[in-house]
């Protein structure tokens, strides 16, 4: 058996150690008896690293935001004409809110589409299966192909079917 003496002298011999030593045990002790919080810890942890990514994107995309306003300002100084309305055709629905995001941040509308009465009124006749989904922007590409865009005298722009 150590006497007092001789363990005195080896605790002052070896401060460091002894106090890992406690405290791994007391981190060991808090663990076990908080296991039954570690997973609710754990979620915690993630939806705060997730928070964290996304304040993280956040940032970086301002900088391509002020690109993107810096680009449309160039185009409206070139063209003559200003950009008023924005549309996102290709989202998943899981990302519409990204339009709306987008328009806000620049301040600018978003671009309601309804092809319908336009269709019709060009004697395009849309059947009766497809009337539901007409009206969502995956077709916006197809309907473009439809439209011839002319220059009129005056300047202004023509989209009538030739």
């Amino acid at each position: 058996m150590i006497a007092n003496a001789e363990l005195v002298g080896f605790l002052r011999k070896n401060v460091i150690c002894v106090i890992c030593v406690a405290v791994s045990i007391g981190i060991g002790i808090t663990i076990y008896l908080r296991m039954d919080q570690l997973p609710e810890a754990e979620k915690i942890l993630a939806d705060k690293s997730k928070q964290g990514e996304l304040i993280a994107a956040n940032i970086e995309d301002a900088h391509q935001l002020k690109e993107l306003q810096s680009s449309i300002g160039f185009y409206e100084v070139q063209t003559g004409q200003s950009v008023g309305q924005v549309i996102c055709i290709q989202l998943s629905p899981k990302l519409a809110w990204l339009e709306g995001a987008l328009a806000s941040s620049l301040g600018i509308a978003t671009l309601k589409f309804d092809p319908l009465p336009w269709l019709r009124s060009r004697r395009v006749t849309v059947p009766d299966a497809l009337t539901k989904t007409a009206g969502e922007f995956r077709w916006f590409g197809l309907l473009s192909l439809m439209v011839q865009y002319t220059t009129l005298q005056n300047g202004a722009h023509s989209d009538e079917k030739k």
